[in-house]
């Protein structure tokens, strides 16, 4: 239902309505809010999250780019890990077109402009569908997009955690999606956009977000009369389960290799996950003196807070009880039956740890439910003797301040976050294994060596042969009887040349992997080491590591992606053909010139 708003707020407001002039502001707003993001170009951020990230990306570039392979083997961390099916590496996420194109360093920070973009654009889309005006729907954009929590994030290297910007477009595809395949489709693709690019968190708290408006909008249904339904009371749960389906089709080249780590080796979370109790929540969202580098930082404003709860409108009450519900989820495991205790005993959501990142989602509702506050002083005055432009300039100014509040407490500055130095590249030296370093993962990628220093979230079984001292790092179990050559090496391939005098084992300095395979003898197990059972006699022997998992994933994936692909163009064809018959039935006469 629209909410009551002046002309002159409409009037001004309906450049807005053009992409065009949406995306003008977006650059202007991301200039401002990240003034130092296209800035020291050769420097990373000074944290060891980030530098773990970074060496993810990093490596899977070198190995499409350098290797033409994909990046389903990491030999570079841990001694050896799986690429794709690691949860916290993003190598196959759509972002990561910007590292391929224009180098890790400058890709990363085009990266968090196009998330950027993509949260001030569907917040925009999410209000103007609620029935906010333009320029209502931009201040709430603004206040989402610019609130605390993503420049923590950014500050920190969590580009994973910036997929939280697509949380109000997979709202609005879903609201859409009521009525729209289109709409479905393009949700879901946004949902397979969370679990490409590890969104470990995102991915299940939009699940949550549009699972409970499916209950809402079900129960809507149901309660009104048929004559005034505008969908099929079971049309919530097909477009829930239909976005989930196709995000689950068109990521499956992910998450049928992410399963079975994620099943087989569950993260370790504590007995006592972080919690937070209602006064430290609030005061997350309104003390902006906090470290950009905290985990605690989701600085909203009071002004932006105080604008949520002006309006009487029955959506911004709806958005309300939504905020106050996800805050509740935020609170953690503060009693027994804790709405969080209770989601998370179900398999999605029992390795998550930090229940007050539910604050995004709080904050999101907040910032639509600021916008009728905003919409509802620029109405005309009650008051007889006041001009109808006092209401629009008050506005105009309470919205100022509430912007400029939230950038200058949330801005990144030039000099303040990218101030380590990126690494050098070094690709003539073979590869080989190296101490490491768990806090600087990307030197030693980057120069070809192995980090046999773990970080890793998800524990992975590591081999203790592994060994950072080796002369040759394929070897034979006893050099008596055979000698080993390396022909050919890459991240999912190994090329040797074998002369055994009689049948042993030869031992590569990586972890065992059971989707290894050979071409001669049989892959083993030796002390968690890769190894290789050979017959005696010269030999041209060949590794490769194959997930069956990842290959059925690609197949599905392509399918599905074609098929999303050839709906919008059969659509768009639909639409010409009309727009070609509307011009032919057009004739020129004195009535219509």
């Amino acid at each position: 239902m629209p909410v009551a708003t002046s002309q002159r707020v409409v009037k001004w407001g309906k450049p807005l309505d053009m992409f065009g002039v949406r995306l003008i502001i977006s650059i202007f707003l991301c200039a401002l809010q990240f003034p130092g993001l296209f800035v020291d170009l050769d420097r990373t951020e000074p944290n060891g999250d980030a530098h773990l990230f970074f060496h993810h990306e990093d490596m899977a570039r070198r190995t499409i780019l350098s290797y033409g392979e994909m990046p389903a083997w990491d030999p570079y961390s841990c001694g050896g890990i799986p690429g794709i099916a690691n949860p916290q590496n993003p190598a196959l996420s759509p972002d990561m077109v910007f590292r391929l194109a224009f180098g890790t360093d400058a890709g990363r920070r085009l990266a968090v402009f196009l998330f950027f973009l993509c949260g001030l654009e569907g917040m925009f889309r999410l209000g103007r569908h609620y029935g906010l005006s333009p320029l209502p729907s931009l201040f709430s954009a603004m206040v989402f997009a610019m609130c605390g929590r993503f420049t923590a994030a950014t500050a920190v290297g969590w580009l994973h955690m910036l997929t939280f910007f697509l949380i109000p477009g997979v709202l609005f595809c879903f609201e859409r999606g009521l009525r729209s395949w289109s709409f479905r489709i393009l949700g879901g693709a946004l949902l397979a956009w969370m679990i490409l690019g590890a969104g470990t968190y995102p991915f299940p708290y939009a699940l949550v977000v549009i699972g409970l408006t499916a209950v809402v909008r079900t129960v809507e249904a149901l309660s009104n009369r048929t004559e005034q339904r505008t969908f099929r009371w079971y049309s919530p749960a097909a477009t829930l389960c239909s976005m989930i389906g196709i995000a689950l089709l068109l990521s499956a080249v992910r998450t049928l290799p992410l399963s079975m780590v994620v099943f087989g080796l569950p993260r370790h979370v504590p007995l006592s996950p972080s919690q937070y109790n209602a006064q430290q929540l609030i005061a997350f969202l309104l003390d902006g003196t906090r470290s950009h580098y905290s985990c605690e930082y989701y600085f909203l404003g009071p002004i932006a807070l105080l604008l949520a709860f002006l309006s009487c409108h029955k959506t911004a009450q709806g958005a309300r009880i939504m905020a106050l519900v996800f805050f509740v989820l935020a609170l953690g495991n503060f009693a027994r039956f804790a709405p969080f205790s209770l989601l998370s005993s179900l398999p999605l959501f029992n390795q998550l740890r930090a229940a007050e990142r539910q604050l995004i989602v709080v904050i999101m509702y907040l910032a639509l439910a600021g916008g009728f506050g905003l919409a509802g002083i620029a109405a005309r005055p009650r008051v007889r003797f006041l001009p109808t432009s006092i209401g629009f300039l008050l506005a105009l100014a309470v919205a100022a301040v509430a912007v400029t509040q939230l950038n200058d407490a949330n801005r990144i500055r030039a000099g303040k976050v990218y101030i380590d130095p990126a690494p050098l590249s070094d690709t003539e030296n073979g590869f080989r294994q190296a101490r490491g370093n768990f806090r600087a993962p990307q030197y030693f990628g980057a120069l070809n060596l192995g980090n046999l220093a773990c970080n890793e979230a998800t524990p992975f079984p590591k081999s203790a042969a592994l060994r950072a001292d080796l002369p040759a790092e394929e070897y034979p179990l006893d050099p008596t009887v055979a000698r080993v050559n390396r022909l050919r090496w890459t991240p999912n391939s190994i090329a040797l040349r074998v002369r055994a005098n009689k049948p042993t084992r030869i031992l590569v300095n990586q972890n065992y992997n059971r989707y290894w395979t050979a071409n001669i003898g049989g892959i083993r197990n030796h002390h968690g080491l890769l190894a290789v059972d050979v017959p005696q006699g010269k030999w041209r022997l060949k590794l490769v590591y194959r997930d069956p998992w990842q290959r059925v994933g690609a197949l599905i994936s392509s399918i599905a992606l074609l098929s999303a692909l050839a709906f919008y163009v059969t659509l768009a064809l639909r639409k010409w053909r009309a727009l070609r018959q509307c011009w032919r039935g057009w004739t020129w006469s004195p009535e219509t010139r």
